[in-house]
């Protein structure tokens, strides 16, 4: 009798070869990297008889004697993943066992624990006696396993995401040069192959899954923002195609961080180019100076300050603009995105009382303080012939008339482009009341 078996590629390794030669096809000698098999964290070398015996059981390869003994090891694993799931320990026990846990009040249960980094199946043994007589070799595997568990998991939902997504159409124009996380090599590839879907996309050679999510993360971007027609948004504009091209990757980054740490609300994410980008371009839409010193205040996600340091390489390259955050995670974001689009920026991670020199021509701010605290700040910051440009929502003119109780200033008030009711103060010549 012949068997002809083709093992799924979370079988073993042999299956992703057989997938590549099949899907992909040779045109170079074969070699093939196991860091491209959605499933490698599954294939390992101390779980292959997990993965592989009950194969060789079918057809006949392995003895009843092994089964056996298989069967029986299996069992032992079994039942000890089983009393280390069925205990839970509060932080404070936790920590009473020398095993360091955030006081976070949740209970964990032992094999959550044994993933933790430095905690090995020995530390657990004083708080269940049930484990005090589990051998070497059934522990050990316990270890690994639990060590693996939620990166498995995580891999698996990977996977199996790739496989909905690969009916996902790529326009014809999508560029792939600076997507953070894709090789050169692989955006030089995809820019000439241009596939038409994500399927046709991992079937080139070379792609990875990881590379695949990074793509798919981007389209999922742009889904969004293809809904509004850029050239529309910047008919007020002499910008090039570039410029807006480096305002979908801020976009793009925005947005991908924005899951992470507070930049924009999950709710304003949809409407990311009206409601944040158009109404942060826009100053420069209604102020066209040549000032080449701007410091923007409270930058947070990089509004207005990186839109308008994106728009300045094209409409003003001398200016310089400095991007005051004390946040230190939205620091990182800003050092990230002025890297990655090459603008000529600098994050400054004071407090802005911190600062108190008088030379910049500019002062920005959107959606930080009250008015006359925005004043206090800029005071010590603008230049004597500078002005400051704060946006405004609704409560505009009420905010005026309690900075003028202590502020004196020039205000010329400029009708917002994207809302009726906001404004952008343009204000000047300040002194004390």
């Amino acid at each position: 009798t012949v068997f002809v078996i083709f093992p799924a590629m979370n079988i073993g390794n042999i299956g992703v070869m057989i997938d590549d030669l099949v899907t992909r096809g040779v045109q170079e000698p074969y070699r093939m990297f196991t860091s491209r098999a959605e499933y490698r964290l599954s294939l390992r070398a101390d779980n292959a008889d997990q993965r592989l015996s009950p194969i060789g059981k079918e057809i006949g390869c392995i003895s009843n004697e092994r089964w056996e003994a298989f069967s029986n090891k299996m069992d032992k694993i079994e039942v000890l993943r089983n009393d280390l799931r069925s205990s839970s320990f509060s932080p404070n026990e936790l920590n009473a066992q020398g095993i360091n846990v955030a006081a976070d009040g949740n209970r964990r249960s032992l094999y959550q624990v044994l993933s933790f980094p430095k905690v090995g199946f020995l530390d657990l043994v004083g708080l269940d006696k049930r484990l005090e007589h589990a051998e070497p070799e059934i522990y050990r595997q316990v270890e690994r396993d639990a060590l693996y568990a939620n990166y498995i998991e995580r891999q698996e939902k990977d996977a199996e995401r790739l496989k909905k997504d690969e009916t996902i159409t790529i326009p014809k124009d999508f560029s792939y040069e600076k997507i953070e996380g894709l090789s050169a090599e692989l955006a030089a590839k995809l820019n000439l192959i241009k596939p038409e879907n994500i399927g046709q996309a991992q079937r080139i050679d070379g792609m990875t899954p990881a590379a695949i999510l990074v793509i798919l993360a981007r389209l999922k971007v742009l889904s969004v923002m293809r809904g509004l027609e850029m050239p529309e948004l910047f008919s007020g504009l002499d910008v090039s195609r570039e410029t807006i091209s480096a305002l979908e990757e801020y976009a793009a980054l925005l947005a991908k961080w924005s899951s992470k740490i507070n930049l924009v609300s999950k709710s304003d994410r949809k409407q990311l180019w009206d409601r944040h980008i158009m109404d942060s371009a826009q100053i420069i839409q209604n102020i066209g100076d040549t000032f080449e010193s701007w410091v923007d205040l409270g930058s947070g996600g990089g509004l207005p300050g990186l839109v308008v340091s994106i728009l300045s390489r094209e409409l003003c390259p001398a200016r310089k603009m400095i991007l005051i955050e004390s946040d230190q995670r939205k620091a990182v974001f800003l050092r990230t995105a002025i890297r990655h689009l090459n603008l000529s920026a600098t994050v400054d991670s004071r407090r802005i009382e911190e600062h108190q020199n008088n030379e910049y021509g500019v002062v920005s701010a959107r959606a930080l303080a009250p008015l006359e605290k925005l004043i206090s700040y800029s005071d010590p910051l603008v230049a004597k012939d500078g002005y400051c440009l704060f946006m405004k929502g609704r409560s505009w003119e009420k905010e005026v008339s309690n900075a003028q109780k202590e502020w004196k200033f020039h205000l010329e008030a400029i009708k917002s482009k994207t809302s009726e009711q906001a404004v952008i103060l343009k204000i000047g010549d300040i002194s004390r009341a």
